[in-house]
């Protein structure tokens, strides 16, 4: 194939490869539906997803081993870094039918913290910087009783009955409808969170990069 042939294929989305990168909740619970649809739209480009910590998967874009990334915000500001918003989150609390029978009013951070195991994930996942930030907001002293690496891990703990787990909403929208959790109401407000797309500043990116991205802007 001939580089105008090669140009033309690749604008047509007949070859390629696209790299994304994202935390394994994120592909999880919002991107598969994503790949899906791109994957069904353009079956001849292989995908490549990459779960690792934030920090590290931005080091990989800069690199020029992923193209894009789907990730929890905030994030620090970078200026090689351009970062979309794509997608509104909701954190709050939850345990299981036990802590719900126990806590039936709105009960302050600094109470829940005090007198309840907290489970959570372990620095230094966005999700984890949101909470400690949260918590030093309200001048609230934390330390978590368990802290663990995986999102589904700390729903699980939390459905085993070991703590109240800190959670995104839409991340757990299964175990809050089937009633394996339940959310924890608190007397503060929690403000909201996103998702957001990451690119890298003063790079083009491929036709197929550029798809990807229309999708979820379409869909989100």
């Amino acid at each position: 194939m001939n580089g105008e042939h090669k140009l033309t294929a690749l604008k047509n989305l007949e070859t390629g490869t696209i790299k994304i990168g994202a935390s394994s909740t994120v592909t999880k619970h919002f991107l598969v539906d994503y790949i899906a649809k791109f994957h069904n739209k353009f079956p001849n480009i292989d995908i490549s997803v990459t779960n690792n910590l934030t920090k590290n998967l931005i080091s990989d874009l800069k690199k020029g081993s992923l193209d894009v990334l789907v990730v929890n915000l905030p994030m620090s500001n970078d200026d090689d870094l351009d970062i979309t918003p794509c997608a509104k989150l909701h954190d709050g609390f939850a345990g299981n039918i036990e802590y719900k029978n126990q806590i039936k009013e709105p009960i302050s951070l600094k109470d829940l913290v005090e007198n309840y195991p907290i489970i959570t994930q372990k620095e230094p996942s966005n999700t984890r910087a949101f909470l400690n930030s949260l918590m030093s907001t309200n001048n609230v002293k934390f330390h978590p009783k368990f802290d663990i690496v995986s999102y589904g891990l700390v729903k699980d703990f939390a459905k085993a009955g070991l703590g109240i787990a800190y959670i995104t909403k839409e991340f757990a929208k299964e175990e809050l409808k089937n009633k394996l959790l339940f959310e924890i109401p608190i007397k503060e407000t929690i403000p909201k969170r996103g998702l957001g797309i990451v690119l890298p500043k003063n790079m083009i990116s491929s036709f197929a990069t550029e798809k990807f991205i229309e999708i979820i802007k379409g869909q989100a």
